[in-house]
């Protein structure tokens, strides 16, 4: 349940889960540090490898849809961390994250604005 919600999807915590050097996950009355959520996915995914997994045909189960969905949000989320550095164009950035919701199309950009070095080549040529 955690992972369907509305955070997962947003273009605004893409910044939120990149920046800080510690992240907390609060979800009502819970709180998560990043890190335990983001060991608990490598923990499954290494799970899903494993024979005794794939003797059971676990793909059918129930529960898998949900399971790689929590799989999906934690990993968009630990790539994006180890990438931040990597990220110095806007449209390297928007590409990355365009399935990213917003409100207003253009709180796309401004969502994304402190992860870009913005001295970096210009977006538009100037007129000589």
């Amino acid at each position: 349940e955690l992972t369907t919600r509305d955070w997962f999807s947003r273009i605004w915590t893409v910044q939120e889960s990149i920046l800080p050097k510690n992240l907390v996950v609060l979800c009502r009355s819970h709180e998560l540090a990043w890190t335990f959520l983001a060991d608990a996915a490598k923990c499954v995914q290494k799970h899903l490898t494993l024979p005794c997994y794939m003797s059971h045909n676990a793909t059918t189960n129930e529960y898998m849809e949900d399971v790689n969905k929590f799989l999906r949000a934690i990993s968009t989320i630990e790539r994006s961390k180890k990438i931040d550095s990597q990220i110095s164009e806007i449209l390297t950035c928007l590409h990355l994250y365009r399935n990213r919701q917003a409100s207003q199309a253009h709180d796309k950009i401004f969502g994304l604005r402190n992860l870009v070095d913005l001295n970096g080549p210009s977006l538009i040529k100037e007129r000589v």
